[in-house]
């Protein structure tokens, strides 16, 4: 019986170009954006019912902090001291959000359940929102809520030594989608 003998051939010109490109294929499929991956992930959104956590001032180098403001910015329709002028603005944020906020936005993604956005903004020196952002689990809810925010009417500034100041604030949005 015979046996066949195995024959080596050296590399040929095509193994020298096809291990280049498989070093770029990987160093290429190694860079790809995280934004895609969580693009492609479903999605789950939230319903009607809006529920601000907090209002808070946000911890900013060149902001001054809320508790050594003089007077803190007023909502139209606010009176009294800072705490309740705080706890006013709360709940003004909150009907407004709840009153323009696209609630069939969750039934448009298909998302049921509750929801969180977290979202930061400032009010200027003349009383105006500005830097309005927000995070979420979906883009069409960060945008949503950057829509509504940005629509704030204009409030009366923070004072601080007799001088107007803006004034950065988070607030979390939890929406509950059914």
């Amino acid at each position: 019986m015979s046996q066949k003998s195995t024959i080596t051939k050296p590399f040929s010109l095509k193994h020298y170009l096809l291990l280049p490109l498989l070093g770029v294929m990987i160093a290429f499929s190694s860079c790809v954006d995280e934004n895609k991956k969580q693009a492609e992930e479903p999605e789950q959104e939230i319903a009607p019912a809006v529920n601000i956590r907090s209002l808070k001032p946000i911890q900013d180098i060149s902001a001054i902090p809320f508790s050594d403001l003089e007077k803190a910015p007023i909502y139209p329709g606010c009176e009294g001291g800072n705490e309740q002028l705080e706890k006013c603005m709360v709940t003004k944020i909150s009907d407004f959000v709840e009153n323009n906020f696209d609630t069939n936005l969750g039934g448009k993604l298909n998302a049921i359940g509750k929801r969180r956005i977290s979202v930061e903004f400032r009010i200027d020196n003349q009383g105006n929102i500005t830097d309005v952002r927000a995070k979420a689990d979906h883009r069409e809810f960060e945008d949503e809520a950057v829509r509504v925010f940005q629509n704030l009417p204009a409030m009366t500034a923070a004072e601080h030594k007799g001088e107007k100041t803006g004034v950065p604030y988070s607030m979390q949005v939890v929406l509950e989608m059914k």
